[in-house]
């Protein structure tokens, strides 16, 4: 199993930062995922998110906050099977920042998306319970650490 660390980036308009991501063997397998990837060594896991988002974005949080949830996935990606899980961590920017993508391997595109737009997209999100997760964070409601269920996702 890999160990990885995500970020829930908000903005000072609390809009969450989200990357458009591809399988390079299947390129019709999209989805939108927070900013994140595997730890390197014992790295803390805090410093995995912040080294992460830096690479593929090149943003750095004015603030890593707590942690938000755990996620164990099993998936497929680049014809191989994965076992991974993630700690999402809350990060904040204290001013607006371009999306960006400055890692290519899978990464297509990234976007700032308000609540709203993530509730009315028809888009894949990873987690898929990001439209509700997004909300409880924003309105307070998500205080303690979740585990969220996991299984066969498409990323």
């Amino acid at each position: 199993m890999h160990i990885g660390a995500r970020v829930l980036l908000l903005d000072p308009d609390d809009r969450v930062l989200l990357l458009l991501s591809v399988d390079p063997d299947e390129p019709r397998r999209r989805w939108w995922d927070l900013p994140g990837g595997k730890r390197e060594g014992r790295e803390d896991l805090a410093d995995t998110a912040r080294r992460e988002l830096v690479e593929e974005t090149g943003l750095e949080p004015d603030t890593l906050e707590r942690v938000l949830w755990e996620r164990e996935a099993r998936y497929r990606f680049r014809g191989q099977r994965w076992h991974r899980r993630d700690t999402t961590f809350l990060g904040r920017l204290a001013a607006p920042a371009p999306a960006k993508v400055r890692e290519r391997s899978n990464l297509l595109d990234a976007r700032w998306w308000t609540l709203e737009e993530v509730r009315r997209s028809a888009e894949k999100f990873l987690p898929p319970e990001l439209p509700r997760l997004l909300a409880e964070v924003l309105d307070g409601g998500l205080r303690d650490p979740v585990v969220l269920e996991w299984g066969l996702d498409v990323s």
